[in-house]
């Protein structure tokens, strides 16, 4: 269990990921990004997704107030996700960033986590360890879903949309690991650690709604209507993944306020 100081700590670091992600929707509406090699309709996109994250950590920091308090680390691993998404996607872009945004963008990711592990761990209730089989074969669907994702791209199916050349590989590793992640998922809710794959599985989710939402406005090889069932895809994610975790119980002093 955290102490008082430790849950300060959190909440800290998550006020600066507001800060952070704020700053960076400043920068892209100002034009900073205009010219790193993504057409004009997904650098607003990626507008939009980093306003997603800035929202999405004001949310989980205001959560901690809360009687919703053990929803707060399960929110922090998605955002997480999607942070690793755009980090493995978009590092070998010139942006206007530091150096090694591989290194420095995958070291924050683990910092999120950590965050999110210790919120989950103070404020989460316990798993019940029974998970039905229809959502654990349907981490299996998914993982075949962007296995073949992976696999297109690395083929060659995405080379004519408007995805730039120098980001192809990095989308298709990305897919590759969201379908061995998947996987993994499937292995430990079948093994009794469905806490674990609960969060891993919110990873993964997070991982997938970054794409979702900066590819929107792309002419993209997948099926039309991806403003319709990229959301809808987000919220089976979530329902699949819902028995994983165990039923909360909210009471009124699980909130950061009250240690």
């Amino acid at each position: 269990m955290f102490s008082p100081l430790g849950l300060r700590l959190c909440q800290f670091f998550m006020l600066l990921q507001v800060f952070s992600y704020t700053d960076t929707v400043r920068s892209i509406s100002r034009g900073a990004f205009d010219t790193i090699g993504l057409v004009g309709p997904m650098v607003r996109m990626e507008a939009v997704a980093n306003g997603f994250s800035a929202l999405g950590w004001a949310m989980a920091l205001a959560l901690t107030f809360t009687s919703l308090a053990p929803l707060a680390g399960r929110v922090v691993f998605v955002l997480a996700g999607m942070m690793w998404f755009d980090v493995l996607t978009t590092w070998p872009l010139d942006m206007p960033l530091p150096d090694g945004f591989l290194y420095w963008g995958s070291a924050v990711v683990l910092i999120q986590l950590a965050i999110g592990l210790a919120l989950d761990r103070r404020f989460g209730a316990a798993a019940s360890g029974v998970v039905p089989g229809w959502s654990r074969y349907a981490c299996i669907a998914f993982a075949l879903v962007f296995a073949w994702s992976a696999f297109s791209v690395w083929r060659g199916d995405f080379a004519d949309s408007a995805l730039p050349a120098i980001v192809l590989g990095p989308h298709a590793i990305a897919n590759g690991i969201a379908a061995a992640g998947w996987i993994a998922v499937f292995a430990m809710a079948t093994a009794g650690r469905s806490d674990w794959a609960g969060r891993f599985g919110l990873f993964l989710l997070g991982m997938w709604f970054w794409d979702m939402v900066t590819t929107l406005p792309l002419a993209l090889p997948l099926p039309p209507a991806q403003a319709v069932w990229g959301p809808l895809s987000v919220g089976l994610m979530l329902a699949v993944l819902a028995p994983l975790f165990g039923r909360i119980a909210l009471t009124k002093n699980q909130g950061l306020n009250n240690e």
